[in-house]
């Protein structure tokens, strides 16, 4: 993976990233980078062992449904004992120690689900779970499976607003050093509201309850590749080393990926 600046991607368009903070002024520009503790440092070639914790569950995930498919429950969710063996096999700890592992009662699996499926690196006909096939190709490599996951990030978004809010909370993520989940939102409310995004209705500005559901898919993902740390829903979350990588690398992507508003 080349590396590249946070205005400029390798091929020498605009990035995500400068599409979306391109529209605050410098003033704004300059506070938000005080609330993140410094700007976001461009992205750089990953290690294999740098690109393994993240892809890991992905491949799992993946290779565990294999070309054939995976048969789902009649209820359309994922056997049990396929439930438990991602919490073996990844590592997994369940908020509460019972032995039932049906999809439904189990948080990660079901985030892991939802991330593969938005990345379009699974797909489901109600009956079962299919393996995309340039997945299944790369699933035994981490350098290979590492740009797949950051090409596909863009197409998880449903609108321009949920783009802008994910690239502000990756980039907030992108600073050198971790940041609390609650500081990283804060930004982003702000930020939202400084390039100016309303309520086409009411004129009001975002409230963190809106930012937070525009965020929810990107966190599913970053959650599903162990890139934050796990306290409870109620806590805040540090964004870990490979998480910062990765938003680096999906910031670095040309903003021609999704359209620019």
């Amino acid at each position: 993976m080349t590396t590249s600046t946070p205005g400029q991607s390798a091929t020498g368009e605009p990035t995500l990233a400068s599409a979306t903070l391109g529209r605050l002024s410098e003033a704004q520009l300059q506070y938000l980078f005080d609330l993140w503790g410094g700007e976001p440092v461009p992205a750089a070639e990953v290690t294999r062992q740098e690109a393994l914790p993240a892809t890991r569950p992905y491949s799992w995930f993946v290779k565990r449904i294999g070309p054939a498919g995976l048969k789902l429950t009649k209820a359309g969710y994922l056997p049990p004992n396929v439930v438990k063996e991602a919490y073996d096999q990844l590592g997994w700890t369940a908020q509460k120690a019972v032995s039932n592992y049906r999809e439904v009662h189990r948080v990660r699996i079901t985030a892991l689900r939802s991330a593969a499926q938005r990345l379009g690196l699974v797909c489901s006909d109600g009956h079962r779970l299919w393996a995309d096939d340039d997945a299944l190709a790369v699933a035994d490599d981490p350098l290979a499976m590492w740009p797949l996951l950051v090409s596909r990030v863009p197409q998880c978004w449903s609108s321009k607003i949920e783009r802008d809010v994910t690239v502000l909370l990756l980039a907030g993520a992108a600073v050198n050093h971790g940041h609390r989940r609650d500081l990283v939102k804060e930004a982003a409310v702000w930020a939202v509201t400084a390039i100016g995004w309303r309520s086409s209705r009411s004129g009001s500005v975002p409230t963190v309850h809106q930012v937070s559901g525009w965020a929810r898919h990107i966190k599913d993902v970053l959650h599903s590749m162990d890139a934050l740390t796990w306290r409870g829903w109620a806590d805040p979350e540090d964004i870990k080393p490979h998480g910062t990588l990765f938003a680096r690398a999906v910031l670095a992507l040309p903003a021609v990926t999704w359209p620019v508003a």
